[in-house]
């Protein structure tokens, strides 16, 4: 029995060594994820347009009164992921026609 209780916790005690030694690894790993990933996602360039458009009709028309109207606005992001891989999707904050 003693010898088992014994084995048991050597195991304890290697098993504790391994992972010692893989959260040193991950550790080690992840610091250069990060590294790398700061030298490429520091710039991010925010833009956008927009459209105005003065609109008139009559009564019976989609637009009745006479009056400056934004026609179409978007918002672009543009950022670097890799090695020239950019990452610029678009977000369309509004559109008259749809």
């Amino acid at each position: 029995m003693n010898s088992r209780i014994s084995e048991t916790e050597d195991r304890e005690e290697d098993n504790a060594a391994l992972i010692d030694d893989l959260l040193d690894g991950a550790s080690s790993s992840f610091d250069s994820i990060a590294a790398s990933a700061s030298s490429y996602g520091s710039k991010v360039r925010i833009s956008g347009e927009a459209g105005v458009a003065f609109f008139a009709g009559e009564l019976n028309t989609q637009f009745p009164n006479d009056e400056y109207r934004v026609d179409e606005a978007r918002l672009f992001v543009e950022a670097e992921v890799a090695p020239n891989v950019y990452f610029s999707p678009s977000l369309f904050l509004f559109n008259r026609d749809k």
